[in-house]
């Protein structure tokens, strides 16, 4: 009878504080799984809506845009905008590298790595030339250019952390409750 009904009518099947989850949605849930992973699928399923992401978006462009969020980042991402508007005056990014949580010297990368690291506009840069912020799923990256040598990337680079997703997820599946009421 539920399931005639949930044809039609959005019926819900459990009721969680991060929202409810439809007979639908529900019913093609493999509910071996435990609390967690339904609580972790509602989560992401509301993120990827607040992102306005399709429910199959890659779970790597969902962490970034996570960690793009100032509702939850906005401490790191007021760091790295900081060190941004610092560097105007100071020219160098070591004498920056203590407001960073990771400083690296010069570090030789070949074109894929590079791209790894840091996204393909790395590969973009002029000598001497800074990189705007490159969000990543674990934080922010400002880049410089050394130099190019025998077809390798000499990179200097500040690194700010960022809550990730996963942290995310752990602290809200330990606070969410679920109230079941399909079987």
């Amino acid at each position: 009878m539920i399931r005639r009904i949930a044809r039609v009518l959005p019926v819900p099947a459990a009721i969680t504080n991060q929202g409810i989850i439809n007979y639908n949605d529900w019913r093609d849930f493999n509910l071996v799984n435990k609390k967690s992973s339904l609580a972790g699928w509602l989560i992401l399923r509301n993120l990827r809506d607040k992102y306005g992401l399709p429910v199959n978006s890659p779970d790597k462009i969902l962490a970034i845009a996570f960690a793009s969020d100032k509702d939850f980042n906005q401490a790191g991402l007021l760091r790295i905008k900081k060190i941004r508007e610092l560097f105007k005056s100071a020219d160098d990014l070591e004498k920056l590298s203590k407001y960073a949580d990771e400083f690296s010297g010069v570090v030789y990368y070949d074109d894929k790595s590079a791209a790894e690291k840091f996204g393909p506009a790395i590969l973009n840069l002029n000598n001497n030339q800074l990189s705007d912020t490159i969000f990543m799923d674990n934080g922010y990256y400002i880049a410089q250019i050394v130099a190019r040598e025998n077809g390798r990337l000499a990179v200097k680079y500040l690194f700010v952390g960022a809550k990730t997703l996963e942290q995310y997820l752990r602290e809200e599946i330990a606070k969410i409750k679920i109230f079941v009421l399909a079987n």
